[in-house]
């Protein structure tokens, strides 16, 4: 671009960004004709195999996955406020019924109360580790084939 990058990769680790950030990518598009890409960062997107080692097939904030993960990097967990893998009870039977086929705009609290959104007490630092270095290495990946294009 006019700094004379010629690949940009946005390394995003939060769901909140994505609307933002694809309207910065069309942006940039439009403006200079360039394109920049946006990698979601957690990991449960790039190693499909290390979900298959996790009790939940679903979840999302502060789930097994990425309490495994926190686990594992060391952060603050709070396992005594994280919900049992049982639907938010702010979360209607509605809403419930089409969750992943219809958008709304909504706030966190109208999902779950206590901000998680699966069974944290499923998680270990060992399988945050496999997750880590397994996404980790996904990413290098393409990283190095971005590089050739």
């Amino acid at each position: 671009m006019k700094h004379g990058f010629k690949k940009i990769v946005i390394m995003n680790g939060h769901g909140g960004n994505r609307n933002a950030i694809s309207e910065a990518l069309r942006v940039i598009k439009e403006e200079t004709g360039k394109t920049v890409y946006s990698i979601g960062v957690f990991p449960g997107r790039w190693v499909p195999e290390i979900i298959g080692e996790t009790i939940e097939t679903r979840g999302g904030h502060a789930d097994e996955m990425e309490t495994s993960v926190a686990l594992y990097l060391r952060q603050r967990v709070l396992y005594e406020k994280g919900e049992k893998g049982v639907p938010p009870e702010s979360q209607s039977k509605f809403s419930q019924k089409y969750r992943g086929k219809v958008t709304t705009a909504r706030d966190f609290n109208e999902i779950t109360v206590s901000g998680s959104l699966g069974d944290p007490s499923y998680a270990s630092e060992e399988k945050g580790k496999k997750i880590m270095e397994a996404g980790i290495e996904e990413i290098v990946k393409f990283i190095e084939e971005l590089k050739k294009q």
